[in-house]
């Protein structure tokens, strides 16, 4: 039989006219159809084609394999980002904490050569820091007998350059030394408690937790105890007078001689079962002079206003923060008339005699040259110092200025003059002060 003229084979849409088939082979991706002819035959034409669906598997995949990378990358960029992140908090809370953290009341620091720069500070260790004045970047420093304060400057870069080994060391020291040269009390508790302080002539035993109600602060002389309203003289030889420090400088516990109780201790003033506190810091030495009453029954002249019940106020403006019991002369150089709730309340202006510009300041006029713009302060310190609460300014008279040494002194006297009728008797005890 005759072979077939001309058959035709579909592949791909095109048609291939063949005498004779001899072979058909198959790639792996692609499928390639060869038509083979005889020898005689000329394959007139051929074609490569893929396969729909292996075609669909293969970009299928690659899609996949870009997607893939790109999900990588951004899993990378996220961990970078996170990682800074709390690398950035972490730093953040790490100042803030630090700077929240107070000075150590173990530092223990003195400069022995008044010369030496900060980076080659000598420390003794009988002097402990005891307080640190950020606004000033003062450090105060007061021994183990708790007799002398000293204010020193220093900055904060100055401590930064104490190593740890250094502060170790003096802690150490001074922990030997103090125990050696004090009496064992445990310095962990302070319930009920009495500290001496030396005072040149005086000693203040203070018992009690402080602050509490039941803290007071004592006054001792030749190992009796005494009155430091009564018992501590109101002038000295040297005409200087004798300043009872209620209220040391840079502190706001309001501690005032309690004239009602048996030898009117010192004690925190307490209103509706509290204790009080003024809203801020005071900034100066502040206290009493001994043997002085404003009589509430006596009526001033010029201001028609009558005395507080209480001693002459005194703010003590000198460089050295005083402790609270001491017992220091001063000079006067000035007085303010306070008119507080309607009643008379005089400040006396005073300065320390050790003090450095003790020699240079006399008088008002010499406290505006050597140090200007602190009477002020005081005046606006003392009319203020209410207005947190709500209540009213306080008043002042005599126009608001304040009145030369001179002035002062004749205060001072006066006050004394109302003391002794009181105590003498010549003046009846109606407000029930102690006497003893």
């Amino acid at each position: 039989m005759p072979p077939r003229q001309n058959p035709r084979v579909l592949l791909g849409h095109q048609f291939f006219y063949v005498r004779e088939k001899k072979k058909i082979t198959h790639n792996k991706n692609t499928r390639r159809v060869l038509v083979g002819m005889s020898t005689t035959t000329r394959i007139s034409e051929h074609r490569d084609y893929r396969d729909d669906d292996d075609c669909d598997d293969q970009e299928n995949k690659e899609k996949k394999k870009k997607k893939k990378t790109s999900d990588s990358g951004s899993r990378c960029r996220l961990f970078f980002f996170v990682l800074l992140l709390l690398l950035f908090v972490c730093g953040g809370l790490f100042f803030f904490l630090f700077a929240l953290l107070p000075p150590t009341t173990q530092e223990q620091t003195r400069t022995t050569n008044p010369s030496a720069t900060s980076s080659s500070l000598i420390f003794h260790p009988g002097f402990v820091v005891v307080a640190r004045d950020e606004k000033h970047k003062n450090l105060h420093l007061i021994d183990n007998n708790n007799s002398n304060i000293i204010t020193k400057n220093m900055t904060s870069s100055t401590m930064t350059r104490l190593t740890m080994s250094a502060m170790h060391s003096i802690a150490r020291r001074a922990s030997l030394h103090k125990t050696s040269s004090s009496s064992a009390i445990p310095s962990s508790r302070r319930h009920l408690r009495a500290t001496t302080t030396m005072m040149s002539a005086y000693q203040s035993s203070k018992v009690g937790d402080y602050p509490s109600m039941e803290f007071r602060c004592f006054y001792e002389k030749d190992g009796k105890r005494i009155s430091p309203w009564h018992d501590v003289p109101l002038k000295n030889a040297d005409g200087s007078f004798n300043f009872i420090c209620e209220i040391p400088k840079e502190t706001k516990a309001k501690m005032e001689v309690a004239t009602d109780e048996k030898l009117t201790p010192i004690k925190q003033d307490t209103k509706k079962g509290k204790l009080r506190d003024y809203p801020y810091n005071i900034n100066w030495n502040y206290g009493m002079l001994p043997q002085t009453w404003e009589d509430p029954q006596h009526v001033h002249p010029t201001m028609n206003v009558k005395g507080d019940n209480d001693p002459v106020d005194v703010v003590e403006i000198g460089s050295t923060k005083l402790e609270m019991g001491s017992v220091t002369p001063v000079k006067p150089l000035g007085v303010y008339a306070m008119i507080d709730e309607g009643e008379l309340d005089w400040k006396v202006i005073c300065i320390s005699t050790s003090d450095p510009k003790a020699s240079d300041i006399n008088d008002v006029a010499d406290v505006e040259k050597h140090m200007p713009g602190e009477l002020e302060k005081i005046r606006v310190w003392f009319r203020d110092y209410k207005t947190p609460d709500g209540k009213p300014q306080n008043m002042f008279g005599l126009d608001d200025q304040c009145m030369p040494s001179a002035y002062a002194k004749d205060v001072i006297e006066e006050t004394h003059e109302f003391y002794m009728a009181l105590k003498s008797g010549k003046r009846a005890n109606d407000e029930e002060l102690s006497l003893e």
